[in-house]
């Protein structure tokens, strides 16, 4: 447990807003009692109290754009592979049923994806695939560009 002394711990975002019911709860969190206005968040609570609290969200987010980026670098090197084998043109139609012996396992988007389909969007030979499920925010699941 680490504990903040010398921060105003009110003023911290804790991604839920700051409370001010006027019924408090008193709850226990790590061994010690804390008591906070009612509907105050557990993140907001443990915060106040002085507890460190890790960044789960953003690891686990960090992590599923992390293996879905590397979902789209194995469907390129499927198409590209693909394309060679079958002598096709830069700009030819891929589909899934054309590079789904090149991959390898279930390729789904670790952010909620069941499928292939409703993970990823596959165009020509020469276009890069796509995510369909995170394309905006601090971790897109985006192949980085290729320097020319």
């Amino acid at each position: 447990m680490t504990v903040h002394s010398d921060i105003d711990r009110a003023s911290i975002d804790r991604g839920t807003p700051q409370r001010t019911a006027t019924q408090s709860v008193t709850l226990e969190i790590d061994g010690l009692p804390v008591t906070v206005p009612a509907g105050t968040s557990i993140m907001r609570a443990a915060s106040l109290a002085g507890i460190a609290v890790p960044n789960f969200i953003k690891a686990r987010t960090v992590a599923q754009a992390n293996t879905c980026i590397n979902h789209l670098r194995q469907i390129d090197a499927a198409i590209q592979e693909w394309a060679l084998e079958t002598k096709k043109a830069e700009s030819q139609q891929v589909l899934y049923s054309d590079i789904s012996a090149y991959l390898k396992g279930a390729v789904v988007c670790p952010a909620g994806g069941t499928t292939f389909l409703d993970s990823y969007a596959i165009t020509t030979v020469s276009d890069k695939p796509t995510c369909v499920r995170v394309t905006k925010g601090d971790h897109p699941h985006l192949l980085p560009q290729s320097a020319n």
